[in-house]
């Protein structure tokens, strides 16, 4: 640790950022408050052009 000035201090966050050992994906679920709830009425990729959706950058 640095040589601090008289009434100064030093706060440090540490993330500990660990390996999954587990090759199976999370699967992921909607909130119990709307799943089942939302009905698609239609083509949802075509309804944009492709340029919109700045997949290239």
């Amino acid at each position: 640790m640095p040589k601090l000035p008289p009434n100064k201090q030093v706060e440090a966050i540490f993330l500990v950022i660990s390996e999954s050992t587990s090759s199976v994906p999370v699967r992921r679920t909607p909130h119990p408050d709307i799943a089942g709830k939302v009905v698609i009425k239609g083509d949802i990729i075509s309804s944009a052009p492709s340029s919109s959706w700045a997949l290239s950058e």
